[in-house]
């Protein structure tokens, strides 16, 4: 039985990682500038179709822009809610780049270029599994395009594609999965840690990423922790000038630093955080980043507050003790204990 668990488990883990990209675009920052570069390439495609191949009377421009941006903008939503690029994507920017082919032969060696350029995105955002489909879709899409209207020297150029294809498919798939499981592990470790790990921009003071501790520890989402003005929002307003002083000191000078202070949970408790952070510069000298843990000390300083109150209460006791001096408090205590030593005798006896 055990042996059957295991090789299922071996098996789950083969097909995650055919899904499992290079970059994880909805952690990694890659996310918005992918899709603004897709934006950008579909407006210059309908652009190259209108002026170089005296399309601008035609509705294939505007058809390239409905279509590629309609498409590209459900793929941004898909991706913003799952964190994966849609298989389709890929399929879809592989028929929108056959296309050419199929209408002007003079464009098929580059259209054969930017064929290999989609399977090697592919790869990347999404994995080997749906880089090897993109793939299959652009090899199948050339044959039938040549059976419909034979391409000059298509053996070659299919043996091209089909290799080098292939071979960026595979190189780039296994690079995502190896590097896909690395990740997996460090993103373990630094979820376990019971402390907030978080960068933040020294300009505006703006998280640029934060462990999923921070939203376990506070309540927050990731979201709500990337938010412009997060950090400053929240924190106590009895603390806000002297903290924020204290960093802004500690970033002009570029050096590490701890510090403490209350920070707001999302549930609207007010938690002690300590703070360890160092400030990262470039060449220059100047502060381009700040790299900190933040851990939740309330429980110690509650304890140090008590402690402190149990002090002041005992103040006067320990006045009155010093003015009677050591006989008068040794025989206080003497009658004390030889009470008790009664008490307990009697108890016992009767």
């Amino acid at each position: 039985m055990g042996q059957v668990a295991r090789l299922r488990a071996n098996v789950a883990e083969q097909v995650r990682s055919l899904r499992r990209p290079v970059v994880d675009i909805a952690a990694d920052g890659f996310l918005q500038p992918l899709f603004l570069q897709r934006y950008i390439a579909i407006g210059c495609l309908a652009f190259g179709a209108a002026v170089f191949f005296d399309l601008l009377g035609t509705a294939i421009p505007w058809a390239i822009l409905g279509v590629g941006f309609g498409a590209n903008a459900l793929a941004h939503v898909h991706a913003k809610r799952t964190g994966q690029a849609p298989t389709w994507m890929h399929l879809t920017d592989m028929a929108g780049v056959l296309v050419f082919p199929a209408l002007f032969e003079r464009t098929t060696v580059p259209a054969v270029l930017v064929m290999m350029a989609v399977v090697s995105l592919a790869a990347a955002a999404s994995g080997l599994g749906p880089a090897v489909v993109t793939w299959t879709f652009g090899f199948l899409g050339l044959v039938a395009i040549d059976a419909a209207r034979p391409i000059a020297e298509f053996e070659q150029l299919i043996a091209s594609y089909g290799v080098t294809g292939l071979m960026i498919a595979i190189t780039v798939g296994k690079l995502a999965a190896v590097e896909g499981r690395v990740r997996q592990r460090l993103n373990t470790v630094v979820d376990n840690l019971d402390a907030i790990l978080w960068v933040r921009d020294p300009a505006d003071d703006r998280f640029t990423f934060v462990n999923q501790r921070a939203t376990t520890m506070l309540g927050w989402s990731e979201e709500e922790w990337l938010a412009p003005g997060f950090w400053r929002a929240h924190l106590h307003p009895d603390d806000l000038d002297a903290t924020t002083d204290a960093v802004a000191r500690a970033v002009a000078l570029g050096i590490d630093h701890e510090l403490g202070y209350r920070f707001q949970a999302a549930d609207g408790r007010w938690v002690h955080l300590h703070d360890r952070v160092t400030v990262s510069v470039d060449g220059a000298g100047n502060p381009v980043a700040l790299r900190g843990m933040s851990i939740d000390v309330t429980d110690r300083v509650q304890i140090d507050t008590a402690l402190t109150e149990i002090r002041g209460a005992l103040g006067p006791v320990t006045i009155l003790v010093n003015a009677a001096g050591k006989d008068s408090f040794r025989r206080f205590t003497d009658i004390g204990f030889d009470e008790w030593r009664r008490i307990i005798d009697i108890n016992l006896h009767g």
